[in-house]
């Protein structure tokens, strides 16, 4: 696939996601709701898996996150999520295995990455008032993610090579599911922590080690405070 393909895919979702989200948090939001910022920083493992007749290619990256995410819930509890994240750094694995028995092996490469991604979801949801002050969200929505990284240090077979820096272009679109839960001292300040996994298909373009499109997994962590406006 092309370069110009997923940039299309991803700058197209992306488009559409943003003005869902500004148009929803505009029109809907009045005096009953409670909206609720979380301030945030977490992890997340993203797999990309392709298969084809004779081999299977798998990259594995697990980068840290901060962010901060906009929880909008309406007095009959119907919730809309806005998480917004940046993923800096982490490590890229690749794993390659030929099926066919003459031939099978499989390779390790470990690269090092710079720069960083966005990653943006929609969830729509309900949350459950535990208590006035313990809320747990849960939801699903759309998701995209894209943005580019550098990588110029590789381990590959336990031998390490300073190659000459790449640049990777990387988008995923998907559809994430979400749970979450705040816990409030008093009126306004408290303790969130919140887990998605997202399914969908993704690539990237310039890396060595990088697959031009394939299945996605990502699952993400996150944990911070809670803000109620």
């Amino acid at each position: 696939m092309s370069m110009k393909k997923p940039l299309i895919i991803f700058f197209t979702a992306f488009y559409f996601s943003t003005q869902i989200l500004a148009n929803t948090f505009s029109n809907s939001v009045n005096k009953t709701d409670t909206i609720i910022l979380n301030p945030h920083i977490g992890f997340s493992h993203i797999l990309m898996l392709q298969n084809k007749t004779t081999v299977r290619e798998m990259v594995m990256w697990g980068p840290f996150s901060f962010g901060i995410d906009a929880i909008q819930i309406k007095p009959n509890g119907f919730t809309i999520c806005y998480n917004n994240a940046l993923w800096l750094a982490g490590t890229l694995q690749y794993k390659k295995t030929a099926f066919d028995a003459p031939h099978k092996s499989t390779s390790y490469t470990t690269s090092i990455l710079y720069g960083f991604m966005y990653q943006g979801q929609v969830i729509l949801g309900y949350t459950i008032n535990a208590t006035n002050d313990f809320l747990i969200t849960f939801g699903g929505g759309i998701g995209v993610q894209g943005g580019i990284v550098f990588a110029s240090t590789f381990v590959e077979k336990g031998v390490f090579a300073n190659l000459p820096s790449s640049t990777l272009f990387a988008w995923n679109i998907g559809c994430p599911i979400q749970i979450g839960f705040q816990y409030f001292f008093n009126e306004t300040v408290g303790v969130s922590c919140s887990t998605t996994e997202q399914i969908g298909f993704g690539g990237g373009e310039g890396h060595k080690y990088f697959l031009s499109f394939a299945f996605t997994h990502t699952f993400s962590v996150r944990a911070g405070l809670s803000f109620r406006l």
